[in-house]
């Protein structure tokens, strides 16, 4: 909604809209939140709602009763996927033309990250829980979008894994992508290996890229992004 509707289309979004994992979290500023209730959507009475992973099952079959349409988005990372989603949304917002100016922007600069010349550089990447992406997860996705080789890939790392301690000591990785960090998201379990020094030793003396969380807030959209700011940091050869 941030990246295509005008402020004064925009009635209220979530409570986490201004948060760090937020990517749009400064367009946010100064506009009305609410909890994303069916209570209060059914008293707003707006023209649109768009769902979330929080709603329930009967939002929309409750919310049509007062004339509310609601926009469900294709869940996933997939290119197409995330155009469908822009597109259908700027049709819905009456925003068509931004939306295809979004949608032009985003395939040129997908283009460009496929044709990134590919780096022998293992990337692992880490989180304060000590959670890796493996192979199918859109981070792993990222990370080979942005050059790099996945570490997690090469150790037949499926889906989301912790990370043994073991391995990146036996095995280091040649970069870390460090994220979630910097919000509220970065709980740590008391066996997590985020709360090991040696871990942080590590990322002292190995290259890292520290990811802030609102790239990788389950997203699709700003996949490109993150693979770009990514690409940008990583050692370079001289």
């Amino acid at each position: 909604m941030l990246a295509l509707a005008d402020r004064d289309q925009i009635m209220a979004l979530s409570m986490d809209a201004d948060q760090g994992h937020s990517f749009y979290r400064d367009r946010a500023q100064g506009l009305p939140k609410f909890h994303s209730s069916m209570a209060e959507i059914v008293q707003m009475k707006p023209d649109l709602a768009v769902q979330s992973w929080r709603v329930t099952a009967r939002m929309e079959k409750i919310i049509n009763r007062v004339g509310t349409k609601l926009i469900i988005p294709r869940y996933g990372s997939d290119p197409e996927i995330v155009i469908g989603n822009v597109r259908r949304a700027g049709e819905s917002f009456d925003q068509a033309t931004r939306a295809e100016a979004l949608i032009e922007d985003y395939r040129t600069r997908l283009e460009a990250l496929h044709s990134i010349p590919k780096s022998p550089l293992k990337a692992a990447y880490i989180t304060p829980s000590g959670f890796t992406a493996g192979t199918g997860t859109f981070v792993d996705e990222i990370i080979q979008l942005a050059g790099l080789s996945s570490y997690a890939a090469a150790r037949n790392i499926v889906g989301w894994q912790s990370l043994p301690l073991e391995d990146l000591i036996i095995d280091p990785p040649d970069v870390f992508i460090a994220s979630f960090f910097d919000t509220n998201l970065n709980s740590q379990s008391e066996w997590s290996i985020s709360r090991h020094g040696r871990l942080y030793k590590m990322m002292e003396d190995i290259p890292t890229i520290y990811l802030p969380g609102r790239y990788l807030s389950c997203n699709g959209l700003f996949l490109v992004d993150a693979a770009e700011r990514i690409h940008e940091e990583v050692p370079k050869n001289d």
